[in-house]
């Protein structure tokens, strides 16, 4: 009788949430967006996300949560979106232990995204525990990467909050420090109860 290989148990989740949002096709913006500095900001934290992947061990996952379902994505791709390049890097660097959770899976609400993250990851040959640690980035981080965080953390049972780490997360704030974590904390309690700030590797909250 054969018997199964033992899965590799994940040490750490790395969200990336929405990546190439703020200056994508469909970024709701005013007329006249994406603005040239949007692009570069946009580009810049894509760059980021490549170095992050290029970083992870064999024990970590980087899960993307794209804010388009395949349609779209591959329209995106045929109009030569920047942010659907970089995905597709993304996967070529990390293999299996990318997963890609498309846009008609709402990472909000509910248990539906982690339990797809769990059953992937499990088919693949991952495990997911409550002792995982999981970080969170993407665009941006008072609006999806914050709620994305919360629900996740919420819905995994995680013993740790899930870190927001903001330096991979709001080029498109020059704001971003100890008193906007706060004031966001402020006007969001209920909503940050499962997660903490880091920015220049310490956390701010």
């Amino acid at each position: 009788m054969e018997v199964a290989p033992e899965k590799i148990r994940i040490t750490k989740l790395h969200l990336l949430v929405h990546p190439g949002f703020m200056a994508g096709p469909d970024a709701e913006h005013e007329p006249g967006h994406p603005t040239q500095d949007e692009i570069s900001k946009s580009r810049a934290l894509l760059d980021k996300y490549i170095a992050k992947a290029k970083g992870l061990g064999r024990d970590e996952i980087m899960v993307i949560f794209g804010y388009t379902g395949p349609d779209e994505f591959e329209n995106h791709k045929r109009e030569f979106a920047m942010y659907t390049d970089y995905i597709e890097k993304l996967q070529s660097l990390l293999g299996d232990r990318l997963i890609l959770i498309e846009g008609n899976i709402d990472p909000f609400e509910e248990e539906v995204a982690f339990e797809e993250v769990e059953f992937i990851a499990d088919e693949r040959g991952y495990s997911i525990d409550t002792n995982t640690i999981t970080e969170a980035f993407g665009e941006t981080a008072q609006s999806c990467v914050l709620d994305c965080a919360q629900n996740f953390n919420f819905t995994g049972k995680f013993r740790e909050e899930t870190i927001i780490d903001l330096d991979l997360t709001d080029l498109f704030n020059e704001s971003v420090d100890s008193v906007f974590v706060r004031n966001l904390i402020e006007g969001n309690r209920d909503s940050v109860s499962r997660v903490v700030f880091r920015k220049n590797g310490e956390i701010i909250n």
